[in-house]
């Protein structure tokens, strides 16, 4: 058995228009997997994707998380979210630790396909 270990905190950073710690783990043809790590008192900007689907797996802190049309809802280590296309989205941490995730992207992450909603 062959294993393949990951050390995700030596992975370099990845730009991304929230400004969070995000270090893409693995790209396939068919799906992309990101780690992610928001800040306590910070929260992801409310965007939303044309293509792809995501889920979001909590791995440790916690946080709200808001899906358009499901409103918001707490979220904690082990809760996994599901994102269907066009649904805008944004996750807050309102803990005071940091708020690690996995964001799971079908078909791949690409940031041409991340639409920012003013808040207004």
């Amino acid at each position: 058995m062959i294993k393949t270990v990951i050390g995700v905190k030596k992975l370099p950073l990845t730009s991304n228009v929230c400004k969070q710690a995000v270090r893409e783990v693995i790209n396939l043809n068919r799906a992309s997997v990101a780690h992610v790590e928001v800040q306590p008192g910070d929260a992801s900007l409310l965007h939303r994707h044309k293509i792809f689907t995501q889920l979001y797996y909590i791995l440790e802190g916690r946080g709200r998380m808001y899906v358009g049309g499901r409103g918001d809802f707490p979220v904690a280590k082990d809760t996994l979210i599901w994102i269907a296309p066009g649904r805008p989205h944004k996750l807050e941490n309102t803990g005071r630790k940091i708020l690690s995730h996995l964001v799971i992207s079908i078909p791949p992450f690409s940031q041409t396909d991340v639409e920012v909603i003013d808040e207004q």
